[in-house]
């Protein structure tokens, strides 16, 4: 361990510069969600219920929260750490399924480079491409990045285990810990479902006859038991908790039950093959891509892409089997890392249907195994030319790659330092995209900009006439500019075609507040309240709009609902104690600030 020292100061050192303009970025997306307006991520105590999805991954946030509160800083100084000790997992996993390969398969181990140069080349080359930006600057995809990390350590851990095979009670105590990891895994994101198989793939990459192979079994048992755990989390009524850990379910199993699998799984043919072509040359980078969705295997560039899958594939094989004539471990790595790319990316890239069919963050993961091929194949290629300086050369290249991915990464992190311009840069990218678009005019309205955003929430309703949230955010911006006839007409729009849009039935309500009827205010808040009883805004809202009809015993009992979904609430603490007070006759209320709309 200590002859790979230098190699990891390195790696740390490069991933902290390469992140370091993120480090300050604020709350961008779905952080808002899952972090800002998630109260489960407020108090450790929420956790001591272990069945919501993604329990580790919120875990985190609730430990960032915990620490320093909303300072995004310690979250995304987290989100660094993470990809750092991913990178570090690739090149310990690389160089030691080498030494089992080599050990375990009863290959040459005097054929082809260095387990250390190759893992060392792969390491740097997954640390520094622009592509893993999604993953490491947006803090919540630390889904994907922190689902890698116990996937990786879990497979390092195994094969630990399996080299150890025959020390006694350290071998099972690193099998236990390997098993923990897998579990973890299993808890953090759903892309983990695939891990049980990347660890049989591992079982028929160290051995040459299935007697070998057969004789495992025994111990994956347990891991292909952690196969039950996803469908378990995701189908198990009550298993999702409150807040944004519920939304997410419900939009998993929403997705499930409306789209098309046939379609969803033919477009994801090319989204597959669009990875690939980001991996090779990450151009034309978007936090939203404006991808079309195809219904046809006729399509061409279905066809296209799936003879270019499949001939990946076959090429897999076939190094498989040559890698079994020839005794090259090298060989029996670029296998190695082409499976595990087309495994690992099965869970978002098939038959289970997802509304976007893609992001980039998806390929965090699979990247693992494209970039240990590639590796593998560079280095085996400079040894067969046989020449002297053919390891200084490979290196060289590796520099240039490394440089270059650096460049890249540090200037694709710029449209992650402020949302606005992450926004501006999609839309720029696919002006067609009417998310992008909302997300401009929702930005703007909530500047101090509203006329601005009026325009930006117009052209995403000309190209999606159907989007109930982009009505949402432009009857804010009307409020903004004082038209509340149009502000009410639009919030009544997006009711029309969203009918639990509760967000809507709760900005509606203060649209009448501040038209000052409070009685009509009362039955928008009422219904928000029956979509999403959680939501302490709604309830603090219709405890004020009780408050200014005379029933001061009510709004009490709603601000006191409010505060016990979210002790933290400020606005509610001091309307409450202002009605108590007037209850008592000391003082008399004044109206709170009304929240603002959500995206």
């Amino acid at each position: 361990m200590r002859k790979r020292l230098p190699a990891f100061i390195v790696i740390a050192a490069l991933g902290l510069f390469i992140y370091s303009g993120v480090l300050n970025a604020p709350f961008i997306f779905d952080d808002h969600l899952n972090i800002e307006t998630n109260l489960k991520v407020r108090s450790l105590a929420n956790f001591l219920d272990l069945s919501g999805a993604r329990y580790v991954a919120y875990l985190s946030f609730a430990l960032n929260y915990s620490l320093g509160g909303f300072d995004p800083f310690g979250y995304h100084l987290f989100n660094v750490v993470v990809h750092v000790s991913n990178a570090i997992l690739l090149y310990l996993l690389i160089s030691l399924v080498l030494m089992a390969v080599c050990e375990k398969g009863r290959m040459d181990n005097d054929r082809g480079p260095l387990p250390g140069d190759m893992a060392f080349a792969a390491s740097l080359i997954f640390l520094t491409h622009p592509l893993q930006t999604q993953a490491v600057a947006y803090i919540t995809q630390r889904f994907a990045s922190l689902a890698a990390f116990f996937y990786l350590l879990s497979l390092l851990l195994y094969v630990k285990a399996r080299l150890a095979e025959g020390s006694g009670w350290r071998g099972r105590a690193v099998y236990a810990a390997s098993l923990l990891s897998a579990v973890a895994a299993q808890k953090t994101k759903e892309i983990s479902f695939t891990l049980p198989i990347v660890v049989v793939l591992f079982e028929l990459s160290m051995h040459e006859d299935w007697a070998g192979f057969r004789k495992k079994l025994p111990s994956l048992v347990p891991f292909f038991l952690c196969l039950l755990i996803i469908p378990l989390t995701l189908f198990a009524s009550g298993a999702a908790g409150p807040g944004a850990d519920m939304v997410l379910k419900a939009t998993q199993l929403d997705d499930l039950r409306k789209l098309s699998v046939h379609d969803y799984l033919v477009t994801q043919f090319t989204v597959v093959v669009t990875y690939l072509r980001l991996l090779i040359l990450p151009i034309g980078q978007n936090v939203d891509y404006d991808y079309p969705l195809y219904g046809s295997m006729a399509a061409p560039r279905v066809l296209f892409s799936l003879a270019l899958l499949i001939a990946l594939f076959s090429s897999a094989v076939y190094l498989y089997l040559k890698s079994r004539d020839r005794k090259d471990p090298a060989l029996r790595l670029i296998s190695f890392g082409i499976f595990f790319f087309f495994i690992t990316i099965s869970v978002e890239s098939s038959v289970i249907p997802i509304k976007d069919v893609i992001f980039e963050h998806r390929v965090y993961l699979p990247s693992a195994g494209v970039i240990t091929a590639f590796c593998a194949a560079l280095f085996y290629g400079a040894g067969r030319l046989r020449w002297k300086h053919s390891r200084r050369a490979v290196w060289v290249v590796v520099a240039l790659i490394v440089a270059a991915s650096s460049v890249a990464a540090m200037r694709r992190n710029t449209v992650w330092t402020d949302e606005l311009t992450l926004w501006r840069d999609s839309a720029g990218k696919a002006p067609g995209n009417p998310r992008a678009l909302n997300n401009i005019g929702y930005i703007l309205a909530h500047s101090g900009r509203p006329v601005e955003a009026v325009a930006y929430l117009n052209r995403a309703l000309e190209i999606r006439p159907d989007y109930p949230d982009a009505y949402n955010n432009l009857a804010y911006a009307f409020t903004m500019t004082g038209d509340f006839d149009r502000a009410a007409q639009s919030y009544k729009k997006a009711l029309t075609l969203a009918p639990g849009y509760w967000q809507a039935y709760n900005n509606l309500g203060n649209l009448l507040l501040d038209s000052n009827r409070p009685q009509e205010a009362q039955g928008y808040f009422r219904e928000a309240l029956r979509i999403n009883p959680g939501s302490p805004e709604a309830c603090n809202n219709l405890g004020y709009a009780l408050f200014l009809t005379g029933d001061i015993d009510g709004a009490i009992g709603y601000y006191g609902r409010a505060l016990e979904i979210n002790p933290e609430y400020s606005v509610a603490r001091a309307n409450l104690s202002e009605a108590l007070d007037l209850k008592a006759g000391s003082s008399q209320a004044q109206r709170p600030a009304g929240a603002p709309p959500p995206r």
